[in-house]
């Protein structure tokens, strides 16, 4: 189930300009699905909103975002997600703390 996953992500990466790279954080249901395998079902592909680089934050999300044409033909769409803490690396797991959840 991960390879349309994949095919989303290089349609967004593709976006791009020469030069340019979209960095996201991935989790939700997709995440789980692509990088451990677990077979769900989602139409999302959640990432964590960074906005260090908005304009590809924005466009990504304009062009990919729910009920966009790209994101109907690919059958999946773009959703970002407020960070409320900074994310960490995964071999920094010691480094990681608590957050208090934003209500959302």
């Amino acid at each position: 189930m991960d390879e349309p996953i994949r095919l989303f992500l290089d349609r967004v990466d593709a976006s791009a300009k020469p030069g340019q790279r979209f960095n996201i954080y991935h989790l939700g249901r997709s995440a789980l699905m692509m990088h451990y395998g677990f077979q769900l079902s989602t139409m999302d592909v959640d990432f964590v909103a960074m906005q260090n680089d908005s304009d590809l934050e924005k466009k990504a999300t304009e062009l990919f975002g729910k009920d966009t044409p790209l994101a109907q033909a690919l059958g999946f769409y773009l959703d970002a997600v407020v960070r409320s803490c900074r994310p960490s690396p995964p071999a920094s797991a010691t480094a990681a703390r608590k957050c208090q959840a934003t209500g959302r």
